[in-house]
């Protein structure tokens, strides 16, 4: 067991690319400023992930979960209360918010269940050596928010016998995140905390929602676990954690449920961390708490299936020390036998030395790589979801060249075969460490936009629809008003942004379309006074059609005419050969 480095930062991202300013918006319903893909909520909130450093994960101020009819909801925590919002194919509605007062102060997550239920994850740190206090805590409420029930845990549930009370949870949901699943009448809630004995691993807590009792999740514990997700198959459940110790790797724990009241759980290491020999040893924690990678996401699959997705070096040895960390995804049945090949849909192996020490020869099984990043290119948050129609979707954040592109996204059948990838949005962020929602035939979520740096700053409702073929404008853009002539070439627009391509643009003197060899990404500009007309369209990319040109005229000014000085006459002249002036 180690100890935890205990720091923490609010990720932000600091090196912008001035070609992704967006401006203007459309309606859809009085308050909401929307279009197919992005709208604002009218919720004003800085969304991040208490805790998140490094490759530790951390847990978001904001929720989002689907109830079992599809539709989806929202939380965000507001300090005293949680307040859940309803959307409908991926917008917002006009209900009112269900607050539910918070038994405990500090949210982990939320959820629903069935029958319109609502539950809460909060927990209370403990000051005291206590063990016996409980700190991670499961709350009930009704449709309209009213308490139920409340059921805690001292973080001793999902121990082995062997556990001493040092193993006991102190302070909940600390160096990692806290995820939740529902099966039937069982809900299960896996987190990050800090023990007792000042280490840090993960936790899990199940309960029958009918009578909040505690129900058995079996033995689940990993030092250090930086990450924790969980989702239901048909037998049960699968969780995953990332540790840099014991184990060294991403694990899988795979629960088969029985009696409703208890489970058999096994745990496999799916995907190792490379090492420097002997680290653990010297006990130096700044090099065995960098392992080379960070969570993504797990989601269920037909056929008692998982896909698990996430990003890491890719080799086992010393190389991994330069190398990025690319996308990969790991296709298989979780009750099957992980350290064979035939476990896995997808193909490819990787091996090497791992463990703590570094000192362990292991081969990982199924995996397959998406990305293979230049130098200057970089993804993060990578997150997971499965559709109706068997379709895998990953997403992340990427970088180049120090400035943010967007969200992108890989569109994946069940047996891991890539059908197609695109920019979703070069302004769209994901919710850190949560993972989006599949509700209504669109893959949602909730995020602020890049380069809103204002503490009071929108939440925004993203819809991806990967069915659409056609290319679509996000925000179209804005005319730049009350032009005057400077001298200087002045911007005639306020660029927009676009959904499965790229705008372009075009200016011509007359109202005569251009030829498609005029335009370009590069928004307008004009020195002259006079009359002009931009013609922008979206071009779609390799996966998407583009759509027709919109003209809107504009105008720069003449600037006004100036005399420097007063004019003078001079009065007394006298005859001569040579010219006068006379003014």
């Amino acid at each position: 067991m180690i100890s935890k480095r205990s720091a923490f930062v609010h990720r932000l991202c600091t090196t912008v690319s001035k070609s992704f300013l967006l401006f203007g918006a459309l309606f859809l319903i009085p308050g909401i400023k929307a279009d197919a893909a992005m709208t604002d909520t009218q919720k004003r909130v800085v969304i991040y992930a208490t805790g998140s450093y490094r490759n530790w994960d951390g847990v978001s101020n904001v929720a989002q979960f689907s109830a079992p009819d599809g539709t989806m909801y929202y939380a965000i925590d507001s300090g005293a209360y949680v307040s859940i919002y309803k959307t409908n194919g991926g917008l917002p509605t006009t209900d009112a918010a269900i607050n539910l007062r918070k038994v405990h102060s500090v949210f982990g997550t939320a959820t629903c269940d069935r029958n319109g239920n609502f539950y809460l994850v909060t927990g209370e740190n403990n000051s005291s050596d206590d063990t016996s206090i409980e700190t991670v805590f499961i709350s009930k409420y009704d449709r309209n928010g009213n308490h139920i029930a409340t059921v805690g845990d001292n973080g001793s549930s999902s121990l082995a016998y062997y556990y001493d009370n040092t193993f006991y949870t102190k302070l909940p949901f600390d160096g990692g995140n806290c995820d939740v699943a529902i099966y039937g009448n069982v809900l299960t809630v896996m987190y990050a905390r800090e023990m007792y004995s000042g280490h840090q691993s993960c936790s899990v807590i199940s309960i029958n929602t009918n009578d909040m009792s505690k129900v058995n999740p079996g033995s689940i514990y990993q030092s250090h676990s930086f990450a924790q997700r969980v989702v239901t198959t048909s037998d049960g459940f699968v969780y995953m954690s990332e540790g840099d110790a014991y184990d060294r790797a991403f694990v899988a724990y795979s629960t088969k449920l029985y009696d409703g009241s208890n489970a058999d759980t096994t745990e496999k290491a799916v995907f190792d961390f490379w090492v420097e020999d002997g680290a653990l040893d010297t006990y130096n924690m700044y090099v065995v708490n960098e392992n080379f990678a960070h969570m993504g996401g797990l989601a269920s699959l037909s056929g008692n299936k998982v896909a698990f997705a996430a990003q890491s070096s890719k080799s086992l040895s010393d190389s991994a020390r330069t190398e990025k960390e690319d996308i990969f995804i790991q296709i298989f049945d979780p009750y099957a036998d992980l350290d064979t090949a035939g476990a896995y849909t997808t193909e490819g192996t990787r091996s090497g030395l791992a463990g703590p020490n570094g000192r362990t020869n292991v081969t990982n099984y199924g995996v397959k790589w998406l990305t293979s990043f230049a130098s200057d290119e970089n993804a993060g948050n990578v997150q997971i979801v499965a559709t109706d129609n068997r379709e895998i979707v990953v997403l992340y954040e990427f970088s180049k060249g120090g400035s943010y592109k967007g969200v992108y996204y890989i569109v994946l059948d069940e047996n891991g075969n890539e059908k197609r990838r695109s920019l979703y949005n070069s302004r769209a962020m994901l919710n850190p460490c949560v993972m989006p929602v599949y509700t209504q035939g669109k893959i949602c979520w909730l995020g602020n936009k890049y380069w809103d740096y204002d503490d009071n700053r929108p939440v925004y409702l993203y819809s991806l629809d990967i069915n659409n073929t056609a290319a679509s404008m996000v925000f179209a853009p804005e005319l730049v008003k009350d032009l005057v002539y400077n001298e200087s070439a002045q911007s005639l627009m306020k660029e927009g942004c676009a959904e499965g391509g790229w705008l372009q643009y075009a200016v011509t003197k007359t109202k005569v379309a251009p030829e498609a060899a005029q335009y370009s990404e590069a928004v307008p500009t004009a020195t002259d006074a006079g009359t002009y007309y931009i013609w922008y369209k979206v071009a779609g990319d390799t996966n998407h059609s583009g759509t027709d040109a919109v003209c809107v005229e504009t105008r720069i000014d003449k600037a006004e005419s100036y005399i420097y000085g007063t004019p003078g006459i001079y009065t007394s002249l006298t005859y001569s050969e040579n010219s006068h002036q006379h003014l």
